[in-house]
């Protein structure tokens, strides 16, 4: 997801138990060298607030995701 910083909502399904990990990451051009920006415990809905240092390159915006060692993790919804 795009994001021109602010704050971000993530909402993340799963069947797994609520101990799992999610962590929030920002990739720039490099899929490898992705920055850890904020790390929650439990699936759920989650507000990321004030990630506007993220944002930069041409097109001006953060490229987010959740990463996550769950394998029953079905859906996340981003808003921003």
């Amino acid at each position: 997801m795009k994001s021109g910083g602010g704050d971000f909502k993530a909402c993340i399904t799963t069947t797994s138990t609520d101990s799992e990990f999610y962590d929030l990451l920002e990739q720039d051009s490099d899929p490898i060298r992705a920055k850890r920006v904020s790390q929650v415990r439990g699936a759920g809905c989650w507000i990321f607030r004030n990630i506007g240092a993220y944002v930069d390159g041409d097109n001006n915006r953060a490229e987010f995701f959740i990463g996550t060692i769950d394998g029953g993790m079905k859906r996340v919804h981003y808003w921003d």
